[in-house]
């Protein structure tokens, strides 16, 4: 019973002490910090405490309808103006863009003209670098004149090689060796036995194989060669 008066007597001391620290400080005025007191007289600076819009710095007022228009054709006014710098920037964006594609055109097609001329110039030297090798090579393949040891001009004595030498031609032998020693005692030879001889030659070509066992491969080939300079030689004789 004792502990309860005294809780009781504690709480209303503490009650005591907070009506008394909140009656000893004047309230504030939330808005401005200033202390509140019903009786401040607001109607001293009414332009500054008072109103709507913009505040303590002055009341505001209602859009007319001049100047909302006002606002609106400027809004307008400028998005026009933007619209056009965008449209000039895009314009030169383009051109230029425009420009580079051109250019790059124009590189690749003199590119193309000139690695066409490289290659062009380069098969032109592959070419004629061909036909002088063939040229060479028919050159190589020429029937060169018989030299001295084995045509003697002045008796029309021929020093027959070896695969030329076999028995069975024996007869066309010495038919061709009396046609040249006619010829080189009377200088030329008649239409007629020019005839003869050219076709002896001929035939005797297409012959030497017959006898390939015989001889071999190189000598085959240097007797078709000599025959054919023979009968070079005496082509000679009517051009």
């Amino acid at each position: 019973m004792n502990v309860s008066k005294l809780q009781l007597l504690v709480c209303s001391f503490a009650v005591l002490l907070t009506y008394h620290a909140a009656t000893a400080q004047d309230a504030e005025d939330p808005r401005y910090g200033t202390g509140y007191n019903s009786s401040y007289d607001y109607s001293v600076n009414p332009g500054v405490y008072s109103g709507y819009g913009y505040g303590r710095y002055g009341g505001g007022h209602a859009s007319t309808a001049e100047e909302g228009m006002a606002r609106g054709m400027a809004d307008v006014i400028r998005s026009r103006g933007q619209a056009s710098v965008d449209y000039a920037q895009a314009a030169t964006e383009s051109e230029r863009a425009r420009r580079a594609y051109l250019e790059n055109r124009n590189f690749a097609i003199s590119s193309f003209v000139e690695n066409r001329a490289i290659r062009d110039e380069f098969r032109k030297k592959q070419s004629d670098a061909k036909k002088e090798k063939l040229a060479a090579y028919i050159k190589s393949r020429e029937y060169q004149p018989l030299s001295s040891s084995d045509f003697y001009e002045p008796t029309g004595k021929i020093n027959w090689p070896i695969g030329l030498m076999h028995p069975h031609d024996e007869k066309g032998r010495k038919e061709i060796e009396e046609l040249f020693a006619k010829r080189a005692e009377e200088g030329t030879l008649p239409p007629e036995d020019y005839i003869r001889l050219n076709k002896l030659l001929n035939l005797w070509v297409y012959h030497v194989e017959d006898h390939s066992g015989d001889f071999s491969a190189s000598e085959v080939t240097r007797s078709v060669r000599f025959l054919r300079r023979l009968e070079k030689m005496v082509k000679g004789d009517y051009q």
